[in-house]
């Protein structure tokens, strides 16, 4: 478990994983996000073990409305200036395109 005791000690907290409320959950998985800045697999993955032990090990379902998934953040696409559109691309010719050839 050593996600839980990961808890207990990155949230400052001196009790017990079992004994943590929501409130200390969610203060925990916002630490995991902003200050130690985890990549979203990492914190899918801290929510899964804590899923499982409140469910499984402490028989607790009822905490697990306090665990929602985490949403992957989106990001727009990067769109194009028409200058960049413009420039060919290398190994790419504007014939080669235009005739409908395929490219090398």
């Amino acid at each position: 478990m050593k996600v839980l005791n990961t808890l207990a000690i990155d949230s400052l907290c001196t009790k017990s994983p079992d004994l943590l409320t929501p409130a200390h959950i969610r203060e925990y998985q916002l630490f995991l996000v902003q200050q130690r800045q985890v990549s979203w697999p990492t914190l899918v993955q801290a929510v899964c073990a804590l899923r499982f032990f409140y469910q499984v090990t402490l028989g607790r379902p009822e905490m697990m409305q306090h665990l929602p998934s985490p949403r992957r953040q989106r990001t727009l696409p990067t769109v194009l200036s028409p200058a960049e559109v413009a420039v060919p691309r290398r190994g790419c010719s504007h014939s080669a395109v235009g005739r409908g050839d395929e490219l090398d």
